[in-house]
């Protein structure tokens, strides 16, 4: 089995691998290879001439979890009775970087250890490295106090020289942004793919090409079952920055979700909720994902909400069913109301959590989730992989209460709390981009959309996510008054704003320090 990322359909910077029988990695650029479970054998085949002009056939050595294997030259790998890789592949720029640095790591004092075979220089065209216990036990406390984002954990592994850790954060973010966009083309042309274009993709991704409509059909079967058993859909906008090669934001626009993203986000959805079942039915501790009801006291605040978009929703207990809630966001759904019927809905949600306990999902409408696999990895996926990796090595039911029940409640605990940090830290950061790029467009005028309302005045948001504050005096002569969050009413002059409506807005400031702007409203 040959992977060649520059021929075949799973093509990606980053490849999720769990061999069942040998394989090789090929093609050009280096390859940094993280085993998170289980055990494999690397070994360099014949790579063609070395430096020295003869072939490189390198004696093949045994790796275990938490250990990096890094190749310049075609690797190959086979699993010790199973094992999970993350491989990355870095070219030009990226595998330049991760070079450079490569002098740094070795003299670093954590214990790492450099095998370099075919040379005695430490720039051969192949070598393979691996970390010492030391150092994994190193990366995955950074995965860990990152939230759970392998991508943001490369940024907290300070041990490692910059040019690495710039490297590697460079493969991670040319895979997440690539791919997609490639898929969605084949699986829905877009006017403006010409035939060529078409033919190269077809080519450069044949290896599934056939395997996509069939995908495509369970993808939308799989959809049906949801909507039935009622997962909410809950309309949100997620912004994606464009930044330059100075890290500088120069343009904002809204993240659209194609068909290849649903699809593999439903694939996504059954893997994690079959490891959670897996999990619960063999009484393993487990590092489950859960999403309890609604309180009553969240209820009340909905339906005065919902009262205020004009809608007497009546539930058939305190506490409606995900079916209800789901017939009311399809209702509203490119409605006036929309948005405040759903970020009513959002609002109402109790928030999601790591827990040893499988307590169910309710958005999703599940009894067993778990974040098993995903589009980043998580420390949780990498918890319930090393758990599930000792159960189906035959690891006794008893052995594994043993083993992992303690790690089970402190790696659902700190993973519940560090997400939290994470999230605020993405949103203030993300906040900063933001005003950096709204500062090179002061005094330019837009037209919003009432995103969020208080007493003091109104949030408006952009076509392209991009959010200012607009003062209620100048929105009011009187006294405004605020009705549930929902809608605000100037009872001099008798006009009113409502989550939801437009309104025209001239860009006033933009506080790079604080991640703060401010719009200036343009009468009408």
């Amino acid at each position: 089995m040959i992977f060649d990322w520059s021929t075949t359909a799973a093509l990606a910077s980053v490849q999720d691998v769990q061999p069942e029988s040998p394989l090789t990695l090929a093609g050009e650029g280096l390859w940094v290879c993280l085993v998170s479970s289980g055990k494999c054998t690397a070994s360099l085949p014949a790579a063609g001439p070395s430096p020295a002009g003869s072939a490189l056939v390198l004696p093949p050595q045994s790796v275990s979890a938490g250990h990096l294997i890094l190749s310049r030259a075609p690797l190959a790998l086979a699993p010790e009775g199973g094992c999970h890789l993350l491989c990355i592949q870095l070219t030009g720029q990226a595998a330049a970087q991760f070079l450079a640095g490569l002098t740094e790591l070795i003299g670093a004092v954590l214990g790492v250890g450099i095998a370099s075979w075919g040379s005695r220089t430490l720039a051969p065209e192949v070598y393979l490295s691996f970390f010492s216990d030391s150092v994994s036990t190193r990366v995955e406390q950074a995965v860990a106090q990152s939230g759970g984002d392998i991508a943001a954990a490369v940024q907290g592994l300070d041990f490692l020289p910059e040019s690495i850790r710039a490297a590697l954060a460079a493969g991670l973010q040319t895979a997440g942004d690539q791919l997609p966009e490639k898929i969605n083309a084949l699986l829905e042309p877009p006017e403006s793919e010409t035939d060529a274009d078409l033919t190269d993709l077809k080519t450069k991704y044949e290896a599934v090409l056939d395997q996509l409509p069939t995908m495509d059909e369970l993808y939308r079967k799989r959809l049906v079952l949801r909507k039935a058993r009622g997962g909410m859909d809950i309309e949100s906008n997620e912004a994606k920055l464009v930044m330059d090669e100075n890290g500088r934001c120069i343009d904002i626009v809204k993240r659209d979700r194609g068909t290849s993203e649903c699809m593999i986000e439903e694939f996504m959805l059954l893997a994690n909720q079959c490891a959670a079942n897996a999990g619960r039915t063999n009484k393993a501790p487990f590092v489950y994902r859960v999403h309890e009801a609604p309180d009553a006291e969240k209820m009340e605040k909905l339906s005065a909400t919902l009262l205020a978009c004009g809608l007497n929703a009546k539930f058939k207990n305190p506490i409606p069913t995900q079916l209800e809630l789901a017939a009311l966001l399809d209702e509203t759904r490119g409605q006036p109301i929309q948005i405040p019927v759903h970020t009513g809905i959002l609002r109402s949600m109790q928030k999601a959590r790591y827990a040893p306990q499988p307590l169910g999902h309710y958005g999703l409408v599940l009894a067993d989730y778990a974040h098993f696999t995903s589009p980043i990895r998580r420390y949780p996926d990498l918890a319930i992989h090393r758990i599930l990796t000792e159960m189906l090595n035959g690891v006794s039911a008893s052995q594994l209460q043993r083993d992992f029940n303690e790690f089970a409640q402190q790696a659902s605990e700190k993973s519940s709390k560090q997400e939290v940090a994470a999230v605020r830290i993405e949103r203030d950061v993300e906040d900063l981009y933001k005003a950096e790029y709204m500062h090179n467009h002061l005094g330019e005028v837009y037209t919003g959309t009432v995103a969020g309302i208080t007493p003091r005045g109104v949030f408006v948001e952009l076509d392209n996510t991009v959010e200012g504050f607009v003062p209620a005096a100048q929105l009011c002569k009187g006294e405004p008054q605020v009705i549930d969050g929902v809608s605000m009413l100037d009872p001099l002059t008798g006009k009113s704003w409502m989550l939801g409506s437009s309104m025209k807005i001239r860009v006033a400031a933009a506080d790079v320090a604080l991640g703060r702007i401010d719009f200036e409203y343009m009468v009408e």
